[in-house]
């Protein structure tokens, strides 16, 4: 799935002509300055994505309530399962 990013997605720093970015079904994300290219392009493993995410959640991120929801019920719910903190396994919702 390639996206490019809008309007209001981007900071002030940011140089590259049309960037985007593409996550593949094995977990991947790709993130190229340009349509097309590929020369420059940076590409994080599950446990890279992991590692940016995770610290932007600590940094104190801005985000509003109402995405900050998205991305918990994202995280918290697969489907029609939860997972469960204390015994570490996906549970059916009731």
């Amino acid at each position: 799935m390639s996206n490019h990013w809008v309007s209001g997605d981007l900071g002030t720093h940011s140089y590259a002509d049309k960037p985007h970015y593409d996550v593949h079904m094995n977990g991947k994300v790709e993130i190229n300055p340009q349509t097309g290219t590929a020369e420059n392009k940076i590409e994080l493993t599950v446990n890279g994505m992991y590692k940016l995410v995770y610290e932007w959640l600590e940094s104190g991120h801005q985000l509003d309530d109402e995405k900050r929801s998205e991305l918990i019920n994202l995280i918290a719910y697969k489907n029609t399962s939860y997972y469960n903190t204390i015994t570490k396994v996906w549970e059916k919702k009731e």
